[in-house]
C-alpha cells in the first residue's frame, strides 16, 4: 500500500471519531463548599461547583488526608456530622485527621454556626441535639471561620472522665486531641458543660468573647488539654449555680477559681468567701421551693390589701 492511500485512510479514521468528551475526575485535593449559592448536588471540585454543607462534604465526597476544603463567605447553618454513630448531639463538620477546612473571605463573613437543643435543659439551650460548631480529629486544622452559637449537652463528665457530648461547643479535639488546630478564628457565644469556646486542639491567633461554661464553670473560653498561642481572651463566663447543699448550713462557704496554663500548671487561685445566714424569722419560714404551708395559710387568710402609691390606690385580692 502507498504513502498516500494510508495518510487518506488515516484522515478517514480520525473524522468518524466522536467528538471528544469533557472529563470529570472522580478525586481531588481542593474541594469547594459554598452556603449563599451552592448545592449538594454539585461534585464540589470548583467554586462555581460548590457544595452548600459542610457535612455534605466530608460525608459525601472522597476527601482524603492532605486535602483542603475552602469555605466562600456565607453562614453555614445547616447539615449535621456525629463525632460518633452514639453522640447525643451534632457538628456543623467533623473534620477528618489530616485535612484543612479554610475560609476564603474573613472570619467576620464566613460564619459556622451551632443551633440550640430542641429540647433545652436549662436557658442557654443545652441538650440532646444541640449543634456544636466543628469537631477536629488528629492533625486536621479549621482556618479563618467565626465559630458561633454551639451548644453541647450539660453534663461534662462521666465519674472523672471526660465526655465528647459536653466539651467544646465552638471546637472539640476529637479524643481529646492537640494536635489538630484552629486557626485566626473568632470564637463567640458558645455553651458547654466544660469548655464553652473549646476543649482540647491547638488555638493560634483565635479570639475567644462570650463564650459560657456551665457545669461548675470549668472552661468558659477554653478546657484542657489545649494550647493556645497568640489568642485573646476577653468577656467570657463561668456559671456556677448554687445549689441546697452549697447554702445548707449557716456560715461561711470558702470559695476558689483556680487557673491552669496550657501544660496543666496552676497559675493562680482566688479565693472568694460565700455568707450563709440563718433565716430571720420562725421554723415556719418559706426555706425551701417546697415549705409553702405558712405562705399559703397566711395569704388565705387575706381578703384585700390596699396600697396607697403616688396618690392611687392599688387593691390586691387573694381568695381564700
Amino acid at each position: 500500500m502507498d504513502e498516500g492511500l494510508r495518510a487518506r485512510r488515516r484522515r478517514a479514521s480520525l473524522r468518524r471519531l466522536p467528538a471528544a468528551a469533557a472529563l470529570e475526575p472522580i478525586a481531588s485535593l481542593e474541594w469547594y463548599v459554598d452556603a449563599t449559592h451552592g448545592n449538594d448536588g454539585n461534585n464540589g471540585f470548583t467554586a462555581a461547583l460548590a457544595k452548600k454543607t459542610l457535612a455534605e462534604v466530608f460525608t459525601n465526597c472522597a476527601v482524603r488526608a492532605e486535602d483542603t476544603v475552602y469555605a466562600l463567605p456565607g453562614t453555614y447553618a445547616e447539615g449535621e456530622m456525629r463525632v460518633t454513630a452514639t453522640s447525643p448531639i451534632a457538628c456543623r463538620a467533623v473534620v477528618p485527621a489530616n485535612v484543612t477546612l479554610k475560609a476564603t473571605g474573613s472570619a467576620e463573613e464566613t460564619i459556622i454556626r451551632g443551633a440550640a437543643s430542641p429540647e433545652p435543659i436549662g436557658k442557654y439551650g443545652q441538650g440532646t441535639n444541640a449543634v456544636r460548631c466543628v469537631a477536629l480529629r488528629a492533625n486536621a486544622a479549621v482556618e479563618g471561620f467565626t465559630l458561633t452559637g454551639g451548644r453541647t449537652m450539660t453534663d461534662g463528665m462521666v465519674g472523672t472522665a471526660r465526655i465528647e457530648s459536653g466539651n467544646g461547643a465552638g471546637a472539640y479535639g476529637v479524643d481529646e486531641n492537640t494536635s489538630s488546630q484552629v486557626r485566626y478564628c473568632v470564637i463567640s457565644n458558645n455553651v458547654a458543660a466544660f469548655g464553652g469556646g473549646g476543649t482540647s486542639s491547638t488555638y493560634i491567633g483565635c479570639r475567644f468573647y462570650g463564650n459560657r461554661a456551665t457545669d461548675s464553670g470549668d472552661g468558659a473560653a477554653l478546657y484542657r488539654p489545649g494550647n493556645i498561642y497568640d489568642c485573646v481572651i476577653e468577656d467570657n463566663e463561668i456559671i456556677y449555680e448554687l445549689t441546697n447543699q452549697t447554702v445548707s448550713t449557716v456560715g461561711l462557704v470558702d470559695c476558689e477559681v483556680t487557673l491552669y496554663d496550657a501544660g496543666g500548671n496552676q497559675i493562680t487561685s482566688p479565693r472568694f468567701v460565700i455568707r450563709v445566714n440563718d433565716i430571720l424569722d420562725s421554723d415556719s419560714e418559706v426555706e425551701s421551693q417546697n415549705e409553702f404551708t405558712e405562705l399559703a395559710t397566711a395569704l388565705g387568710q387575706v381578703t384585700a390589701l390596699n396600697m396607697s402609691m403616688d396618690g392611687k390606690t392599688i387593691t390586691f385580692t387573694v381568695r381564700e
